[in-house]
Formats: structure tokens, sequence, C-alpha cells
């Protein structure tokens, strides 16, 4: 009786065999997991778009509500905070009383009046993808750690919607509305709101004559080495490349042909685009209006 038992009792795995299966799983995990990853990263790219429609519908509900002129983009340091009551009624967000930059208070402005809840408004100001880079041009220390007071928002609106008579432009009329939405020339042709390489505040200068010479880019001119577009939805490669690389090198310009960020435009619909294509094409960027036209010859 026990020989038979010992004769019938079923056989384990060899280790071979352990190891040829283990190994199969291996290469399973090694096929499957680029391509998760991929998904993952299209994902937050998709999660980003939607963030970025979403203000745009408050910035046009605020507009259909004030003669079209569209909110206010927010900068530290110009008595900007929650305290001024002017801010909850043109600002899109607030910042905070210290000045310090890259950190938008979102409890008052244009988007708290419209979207309810804190939590929910800071998600829809921060990219699923943002790496949480070191704001640029100074500022909060603890990049993307909003709980700490670091960089909190992902994104910021051309400049170029701030009123020319406001005072931060050096205008006499106080803090007012942004410019009127019906007035900008192809609005279908303009970008409106940009997915920022660490904003340090909530508009997007791109070209002044305060930037440095594009001595080694495809285009002249002055340019901002704070407000760059970001192109991070290309992967963590391209972002560990454009973060350890010299704005505007020759290397930096290579990457930002291949990197892909999410672009508003003024009519509201979204594009991926490569930060490279900013820099070919200015007229991305402005100006917002048609110039005007020569006077007619009265001869």
């Amino acid at each position: 009786m026990r020989r038979r038992l010992i004769q019938g009792a079923r056989k384990g795995f060899t280790l071979v065999e352990l190891l040829v299966v283990i190994g199969i799983i291996a290469i399973l995990i090694a096929i499957l997991m680029p391509a998760l990853s991929k998904v993952r990263s299209q994902a937050m790219a998709v999660q980003c778009a939607s963030n970025m429609r979403q203000i745009y519908q408050v910035c046009l509900m605020f507009a259909n509500d004030n003669k079209q002129n569209l909110p206010r983009p927010s900068i530290p340091g110009g008595g900007e905070d929650a305290s001024n009551p002017e801010v909850s009624k043109v600002c899109i967000w607030a910042v905070p009383a210290s000045g310090v930059w890259g950190v938008a208070d979102t409890s008052v402005g244009v988007l708290a009046n419209y979207v309810s809840g804190q939590a929910g408004r800071q998600q829809l100001i921060w990219c699923p993808a943002d790496n949480g880079e070191a704001t640029r041009g100074g500022g909060a220390s603890n990049a993307g750690d909003p709980e700490s007071g670091g960089r909190n928002m992902s994104y910021s609106f051309n400049a170029q919607t701030m009123d020319p008579n406001d005072s931060r432009r050096g205008g006499s009329g106080g803090m007012l509305p942004g410019v009127r939405i019906n007035t900008v020339a192809r609005p279908a042709e303009r970008v409106y709101i940009y997915e920022e390489v660490a904003p340090n505040d909530a508009w997007c200068l791109m070209y002044d004559n305060l930037g440095s010479p594009q001595t080694n880019m495809e285009i002249g001119g002055y340019w901002r080495v704070d407000d760059v577009p970001s192109g991070r939805h290309a992967g963590q490669k391209f972002i560990n490349a454009m973060r350890d690389l010299a704005i505007g090198s020759p290397e930096w310009y290579k990457w930002a042909k291949i990197g892909k960020g999410n672009f508003v435009f003024f009519d509201g619909h979204v594009e991926t685009m490569a930060p490279a294509e900013h820099y070919k094409k200015p007229d991305l960027y402005g100006p917002l209006k048609n110039p005007a036209p020569p006077p007619e010859n009265q001869f």
C-alpha cells in the first residue's frame, strides 16, 4: 500500500521549469511596460488638455458676463492678493501677499467665482504630467508641493490680454479686466493659454526687450528665459533633457523640436505643439490686434 502511494504522488516543478516560467514573465513585463507607460502619458496629456479647456470656458463665461472682456492675468508684487477686492472682480486668481512667485491663490478671483471647491480649482490649474520643475525666474523652492507653499500651477495666459491702460503695463487705469476677446484678430491662430515650463506668474510674456538675444535659434528678436512653452508630453527623457540644458542652446533647440505641449487658442480649440514652433512662428503670440489701416489719401 505504501509503495503504491509513493509511486502515485504528483511530481512538483523542477528548478529549471520554475526558472523558465520566471523568465517568460520577465520578458512579458519588459514588453508591456513601455506600452503601459505610453498609455499613462497619453492619459495625462488628455487630462491636461481637459484642464485647459475648462479654464478657457471659465474665461469665456467671464467675458460673456463682462462686455467680452477677458480675465486679467495675475502677477506677484502688485497688490493682487486676496485682500484686494478688485482681484475678485477682474483677476483670474490671486497671488500670495508675500509676493512669492509661482504660486496661485485660487480662493479668490474669476476662477473661484465660476468653479466651486478649492481642491477642484487647484487640480484644474495643475497638469498631471508636471514634473515639479523649480519655478523659473525665482520663486517657491518646493516645486510642485502646494501644501508647503511650492509652485502649484502649470498654465499661464498670453500677456497681451492685459489691458494696455492697466497700471501693471505702465498705464493709469489701475487694475482693469483684460482685453475684449472679440477684438482678437485671427483667434484660431493666436495662443491664449500656455502650458508653460514651471511658470512663475499667470502671464506668458514670450517676447520683449528684457529677454536674451536669440543667437542660437532660428529667429531673431528677444525672448524670455522665464516664460518657455512646455513640451513635457513627449516623455520623461524629453523632460530631463529640457531641464538640464541651457535654454536657447543648439542642443536645447534640437529637443524643443520634438516636444509636445498643450496650447489653447482664442477660439477655444486645443493643439498639441512642439515648443520650437512658438519660436519659429512668433505670430502665434501676437500681436492680438491687426494694425490700424493707413489713412486714406485725401489728394
